[in-house]
């Protein structure tokens, strides 16, 4: 594994809060089932902050995967769009990068440190295809390191040695890079790179 440093100096806003200005915006162009959508998950989250810590992992795994997933291509008609969490709330619709986004200011929200939460794309070795996980490092990165993987295809958070179905390739949050196999291809690396970083501004914008 190969760790490059990333760094992206821009402050997130970790809670998912719309202004009452984007709830009109929302009611408007997605109906009053995606205003429902959005005060279940406020009201979720406020129950999940009740539970002990240690299950914060398992209850935004489960909770955000009840959310319908649909391919980048025939949402947004482009081959990758990363969602911003209201973006994917408001629509209901998201591909896998887009619950990843919306798990990682989930578990912020909650007080999980950055440095901890990865993007990362993966091989999914059942299908052959490319997908996206979230992986949590919670006690820190290193070459021995073993993440736990918050996977929308997936209820049950496991450590990433477990997951014998997924090969990971690449990994990246605002800090830092990881590339798992230095043969992945660099223009794929560059676009998650790209969408990563674009991500994250819309976010720091309070998007």
């Amino acid at each position: 594994m190969i760790l490059g440093a990333l760094i992206l100096t821009v402050q997130l806003h970790s809670s998912v809060i719309f202004r009452p200005d984007e709830l009109q915006y929302v009611k408007d162009h997605f109906g009053q089932v995606a205003i429902n959508r959005i005060d279940d998950y406020q009201k979720t989250m406020d129950e999940i902050k009740r539970l002990p810590s240690h299950k914060y992992l398992n209850a935004v795994n489960s909770y955000i995967n009840q959310l319908l997933p649909m391919y980048d291509i025939y949402q947004h008609k482009v081959q990758d769009y990363y969602e911003t969490p209201k973006e994917f709330l408001s629509s209901g619709y998201g591909d896998c990068e887009d619950y990843v986004a919306l798990k990682y200011q989930s578990l912020m929200a909650l007080g999980f440190e950055e440095d901890k939460l990865y993007f990362s794309v993966v091989k999914d070795e059942i299908d052959l295809g490319m997908h996206m996980v979230l992986l949590y490092y919670g006690n820190g990165y290193g070459d021995d390191a073993d993440p736990l993987v918050l996977d929308n295809l997936s209820f049950k958070v496991m450590p990433l040695s477990k997951r014998t179905d997924l090969s990971p390739k690449c990994a990246i949050n605002q800090k830092y890079y990881i590339t798992f196999d230095e043969f992945y291809n660099p223009r794929n690396r560059h676009n998650v790179q790209k969408q990563f970083a674009k991500l994250i501004e819309k976010l720091q914008n309070g998007q």
